[in-house]
């Protein structure tokens, strides 16, 4: 697949908001700081997505249109946000109704930082996604960030866990994965 246009749609804070055009979706989660925008920025071959310094910036689904025919939707992180504990309850609440009421969901992207060994947040948004059958592709973010033998240690960990879903390593700054993902999507949006 290549991606021969993208354009932000809308940044939408309730169903309300949703885009009246409604189109098939390949969701992007992760905890804040994971390098979401810079994944979509690589994918998009443009900076689209605002990066921050600052995790937790992105607190509303980002909507951006990809080759006029489906929507590349970036989630609120989670994990880590200097926000009241409401405000992170509304962010929640948001996201568990829209990753379990989306018929035009066709698979998420859980970005991990290949650097950690999965968190317990990470786990938990794993189950969810399996006890709402979702497809799932773990997307293994920043692996410029170490060095050869601290790759393949990090790797092997991944591979180990027994999460029964795809595994793909990424690196935004190297190049690295981007071909494997489109492939991805184009699969993913190939069913139904």
């Amino acid at each position: 697949m290549k991606i021969i246009s993208s354009e932000f749609m809308a940044s939408v804070y309730n169903k309300s908001q949703y885009p009246k055009r409604r189109l098939k979706e390949i969701s992007i989660v992760g905890r804040s700081n994971v390098g979401k925008s810079s994944l979509i920025n690589y994918l998009l071959n443009k900076k689209t997505a605002k990066t921050s310094s600052t995790p937790g910036k992105t607190r509303s689904l980002n909507y951006y249109l990809i080759n006029e025919n489906f929507y590349l939707v970036d989630l609120p992180g989670y994990g880590y946000a200097k926000v009241s504990k409401t405000e992170k309850e509304e962010w929640q609440k948001f996201l568990t109704f829209y990753i379990a009421n989306n018929e035009y969901m066709r698979v998420i992207f859980l970005l991990i930082d290949i650097r950690h060994e999965l968190k317990e947040n990470d786990a938990q948004m794993i189950e969810y996604i399996k006890h709402n059958h979702i497809p799932c592709l773990i997307v293994l973010t920043k692996a410029d960030k170490l060095n050869t033998a601290e790759l393949r240690r990090q790797s092997e960990y991944y591979n180990n866990i027994e999460l029964e879903i795809p595994k793909v390593i990424t690196s935004a700054e190297k190049g690295t994965g981007k071909n494997e993902l489109l492939k991805y999507i184009e699969e993913f949006l190939k069913d139904n």
